[in-house]
């Protein structure tokens, strides 16, 4: 009877643990603006998010950033979330560090009917279930040199994950490595993610424990500088070389980020998956995103910017769950 209990308590876990991949906080990322880009953000990432997407560009982020993010996350599960960002610090002033904290908290989860696991299907009639997540990161980025016109940095994060659903409880740690290649037309950014990464998963009715290994995955992104491409494109070519900043802030009052990234699972199964997103802001207080991934779909957002006040909205489609909406509040200093 023990033995039937432990089994029929590691295949629930395990069930479970595959269908709420979907709203997993270790793959639906942290605030908004990244969000509205479909998720296409590690080689851009700018504000207090970059200690999820990359945190080697941590070095680069001029001002204290103090982010607060809420979200009604796709079915009735509500999303809290929290980063700071300490930049260029004293004794190393191409160093910058952060700290996030990322909750999802659901009262009424519904099981899942499927054919096969992984595709979360229609919601059934069937049992309720108390979810809570929670996600708490720290990070560190710094550059490391400049070659050929190119500067090149590094960062890291550290993890700690916890999930409860009724019962059953898994926790673990796990670690992201991030390496940037900054060049004045492009950024090229590679993070490896969850580094030794593993949950340690228990059922506190029956006492059984597994232990699960996160994926490890490899994220490549790309950035292209458009103004600037289309500045050199433009440019005169006996214009002096003096002139060349002040023609741009004199006559471009906006700027487009073009962004794509591609991430290689390396599970039992390896999956690719895509991110693309484009965002411009125009005087630096107005912006607009749309983005698109080919596993939740197309999502869009806007920003609105008062320095040191800046409010980030998106909105993101789900083929199988219900779209969700996603707000973040940022004050700089």
């Amino acid at each position: 009877m023990k033995r039937s209990s432990i089994i029929i308590s590691l295949c629930i876990m395990a069930v479970l643990s595959v269908n709420l991949q979907a709203v997993s906080l270790l793959e639906n990322g942290l605030h908004s603006r990244a969000s509205g880009m479909g998720g296409a953000f590690a080689a851009l990432a700018d504000d207090s998010s970059a200690v999820y997407y990359n945190p080697a560009l941590l070095y680069d982020i001029e001002d204290h950033l103090v982010s607060f993010g809420y979200s009604h996350l796709f079915h009735d599960a509500n999303n809290f979330s929290f980063s700071y960002v300490f930049p260029k610090l004293m004794l190393k002033p191409d160093m910058g560090i952060s700290i996030a904290f990322n909750s999802l908290m659901e009262d009424g989860l519904k099981s899942y009917s499927t054919v096969e696991f992984g595709n979360p299907g229609d919601y059934t009639s069937g049992a309720d279930f108390e979810l809570s997540e929670y996600l708490v990161m720290g990070g560190l980025g710094i550059k490391i040199v400049n070659v050929a016109l190119m500067q090149i940095s590094g960062g890291f994060n550290f993890k700690y994950f916890s999930r409860t659903i009724d019962d059953f409880n898994s926790s673990g740690i796990a670690g992201d490595l991030g390496i940037n290649a900054k060049h004045r037309l492009l950024n090229f950014a590679v993070v490896v993610r969850n580094l030794l990464g593993k949950l340690d998963s228990s059922n506190d009715a029956t006492g059984s424990t597994v232990e699960e290994k996160l994926p490890l995955s490899i994220k490549g992104g790309l950035l292209l500088q458009f103004n600037r491409i289309m500045k050199a494109i433009f440019s005169s070519k006996d214009e002096r070389p003096s002139h060349e900043d002040s023609v741009s802030r004199d006559v471009l009052n906006w700027v487009i980020n073009p962004v794509v990234d591609a991430e290689i699972i390396l599970d039992d199964e390896t999956e690719l998956k895509i991110f693309s997103g484009v965002e411009g802001w125009i005087n630096n207080i107005f912006a607009l995103r749309f983005g698109y991934n080919n596993f939740q779909g197309l999502s869009y957002g806007f920003s609105a910017q008062v320095e040191p006040i800046r409010i980030d909205y998106s909105y993101m489609v789900h083929s199988e769950l219900n779209g969700t909406h996603r707000i973040t509040g940022t004050y700089m200093f």
